[in-house]
């Protein structure tokens, strides 16, 4: 418990200035978070057979790409590069007809590897994209998932009983994520009413409690996907936390949902 709050005080240092920062700093720490991110997926070697070296580096380019696309968009209508993806398609999949003497690299590789980078581009592409638009919208999504964790945590152990997912999660349960929903949704609506204000209130507190279920389910998918691949964490990056998925879970589908829900409406 002190390792992973002592963790928590310096990721704070650390990324509290960046985010103060914002534009080319804060696209730089967000390009570095998604490399993390997508070696930490890679080495989730049940998933797929070893991939060459030289494939790997083009993907990293190709997701920084992916990160990087719409930088410096102060809108939500954001465009995917088309191009970049059918460019990305056939990097991936011309390889499969080569003989790699050390490597099995088959065509399910290849649809792996454009999963991962399509999924975490766009993710953590909306974190520049929200950050651009407002730092106060930033923080509002922050405390939505970083809220909703804290507070289930801390009410499933205190009044936790049935399990919410037990063939995915042992630890999280009903009460837990009902709680912990709502007092995160609580305080992210209190923190959006007092600094940005221009929702009516009940959209503000139903469209809140949407994302900080939406949170909920990005958790448990990236818990699903430990369970799949017989591990705890992700990475030991974080001393206490894990990796930077561990960390980053439910918030990247808080804010790639948000991105979304913002085309929409």
């Amino acid at each position: 418990m002190v390792k992973r709050t002592l963790s928590a005080i310096v990721m704070a240092l650390i990324f509290i200035p960046l985010i103060i920062a914002g534009d080319k700093v804060w696209a730089l720490a967000v390009s570095v978070l998604a490399l993390f991110a997508f070696k930490e997926i890679i080495n989730l070697l049940e998933s797929h057979n070893k991939i060459p070296s030289a494939i790997l580096l083009l993907s990293s380019i190709f997701l920084l790409v992916l990160v990087l696309s719409n930088y410096g968009v102060n809108s939500f209508s954001v465009v995917v590069p088309y191009k970049v993806l059918i460019l990305l398609i056939m990097i991936l999949l011309l390889p499969i007809l080569i003989n790699y003497s050390k490597y099995k690299y088959t065509s399910n590789d290849a649809f792996y590897l454009f999963g991962i980078i399509l999924f975490l581009g766009i993710a953590f592409n909306s974190m520049i994209i929200i950050r651009n638009k407002n730092i106060f919208l930033f923080i509002y999504l922050l405390l939505i998932s970083l809220g909703t964790d804290t507070f289930s945590y801390i009410f499933g152990s205190l009044f936790g009983k049935y399990k919410l997912a037990s063939n995915i999660s042992k630890n999280k349960t009903i009460e837990g994520a009902i709680l912990g929903s709502l007092s995160g949704s609580a305080l992210a609506v209190t923190f959006y009413y007092f600094n940005i204000g221009d929702l009516e209130l009940l959209s503000l507190i139903l469209s809140t409690y949407v994302l900080s279920i939406i949170g909920i389910i990005g958790d448990l998918i990236f818990s699903k996907i430990k369970r799949e691949n017989n591990i705890k964490d992700y990475s030991n990056i974080i001393p206490g936390h894990g990796g930077i998925l561990d960390r980053l879970d439910s918030t990247l589908f808080v804010f790639m949902f948000y991105v979304l829900l913002m085309n929409f409406f």
